[in-house]
């Protein structure tokens, strides 16, 4: 009985030893010990309650009983114990090691990464602030040359065309009366939406110019152009309103024949079709609005009695009359020669004042400072400026930019005679 007995309880002993041995406790500790990161600690193994010698205790009865026989077979035991379980911790510490390498590779290709792009945002941003620059210095090195080029074209294209504008007239003009110059060859331009004053002493030339221009414009193209000068001739003999409306004389037609319809009692079916037609060609192109505009340039002008016949006009009138058809009607290119001078004080302000508006081009004679300040976009100066004979001096602006550009020349020529005056001195006293 003893020996069988001793015999299961070794067989016992066993099986709590591999069963302490195995349990899953100790691959726990190694991964938490591994996530931990300590390289130092080695994780313990722990075999439950034993003796010294890793024996299990067993009852004083049964242990008394054994002692004698099962003491050499405790002793091998043990060492197999012993082995074993410094096996097992060997290979604990081993699957340690290589989980704490794996961890640190991670760990190292986690900072290569991190570093790459942190590297790539940088150059990222280098390369987006280095474009930024890029781009404001070509933005500011076109601003420049566009800023030159505009000033260039300034100076080149003082005396010719205007590149945003289209162009009436261009020509190399060269006047000569009888065999006389009255202009010497000058580059005249004449710019749609552009409003000039020719301007200089009285007989240098200006209204042949300008009739010039009239004549060559009118004869060679299909421009809308019309001039106005000093001399005044109407032939129609009718009320002064009925002559300014027929500054559009098909509406004016159109008008005429409507109201002779309206006027009628009874109409007939063709002449019901013709009522309507005409209706609405004079809606669509705003009779009402035209006529209330003649109207309003009628008494700018200085008229009280609109339905004043013109047969009975003085030429100062009949002149008014003329320059209010003129601004009815909106020629391409109006032209007019002094027509000022035969107005009084307040249709001159008034007259200003339309012309200063006109929406496309005009020529204009006159010797009022404050109607060329008010008017001009360019100054066409007809005279000996530069001693260099008779010509079309082109001065951009008002009149205050050509007493400015009279006075400048005449300081360079100034400057220029004195130097000559030295020069000739220096070499007779030589």
């Amino acid at each position: 009985m003893p020996k069988n007995k001793n015999k299961i309880k070794k067989n016992q002993q066993n099986d709590k030893k591999e069963s302490k041995v195995d349990k899953p406790v100790i691959l726990d500790n190694v991964d938490s010990e591994s996530e931990s990161g300590s390289d130092s600690d080695v994780p313990n193994v722990n075999l439950g309650k034993g003796n010294a010698f890793g024996g299990f205790l067993m009852d004083s009865d049964s242990e008394s009983e054994s002692e004698s026989e099962s003491e050499s077979e405790n002793e091998n035991e043990e060492d197999e114990s012993k082995s074993d379980i410094s096996e097992e911790k060997e290979e604990i510490v081993r699957k340690v090691e290589e989980m704490k390498e794996v961890k640190k590779i991670n760990n190292d290709i986690k900072i290569k990464d991190n570093t790459k792009n942190k590297t790539g945002i940088e150059n990222t941003k280098v390369n987006g602030e280095s474009s930024n620059k890029m781009n404001k210095q070509l933005s500011k090195s076109l601003k420049k040359q566009n800023k030159k080029e505009k000033n260039n074209g300034k100076m080149n294209n003082r005396n010719d065309i205007d590149d945003m504008k289209s162009n009436l007239f261009v020509e190399d003009v060269e006047l000569i009366v009888d065999g006389k110059v009255l202009i010497n060859e000058s580059r005249v331009v004449i710019n749609t939406n552009t409003r000039y004053i020719c301007a200089g002493n009285n007989g240098i030339g200006k209204s042949s110019l300008l009739k010039y221009i009239y004549e060559k414009i009118k004869t060679t193209t299909d421009i809308d152009v019309l001039m106005i000068d000093q001399h005044v001739e109407i032939e129609e003999n009718e009320k002064v309103y009925n002559f300014v409306l027929k500054a559009n004389k098909e509406m004016y037609e159109k008008n005429k024949e409507f109201v002779k319809l309206e006027e009628k009692e009874e109409l007939n079916d063709e002449e019901m079709n013709l009522y309507q037609e005409l209706s609405e060609y004079l809606n669509m192109n705003e009779w009402d609005k035209y006529e209330a505009e003649t109207k309003k340039v009628l008494k700018g002008m200085g008229f009280k009695d609109i339905n004043i016949s013109t047969e009975i006009l003085s030429g100062g009138w009949k002149m008014r009359s003329l320059i209010c058809r003129a601004l009815i009607r909106k020629p391409t290119l109006l032209i007019l020669d002094e027509t000022n001078n035969f107005l009084d004080l307040e249709s001159n302000l008034n007259l200003t004042n339309y012309l200063s508006q006109y929406p496309k081009s005009l020529v204009l004679i006159t010797h009022q400072i404050d109607m060329i300040n008010s008017i001009s976009n360019i100054i066409w100066y007809i005279g000996n400026m530069d001693m260099t004979g008779n010509k079309a001096h082109v001065i951009r602006g008002n009149y205050d930019n050509l007493v400015k550009k009279r006075n400048q020349i005449t300081e360079d020529l100034e400057k220029k005679y004195n130097e000559f005056q030295k020069k000739i001195n220096s070499k007779k006293r030589s």
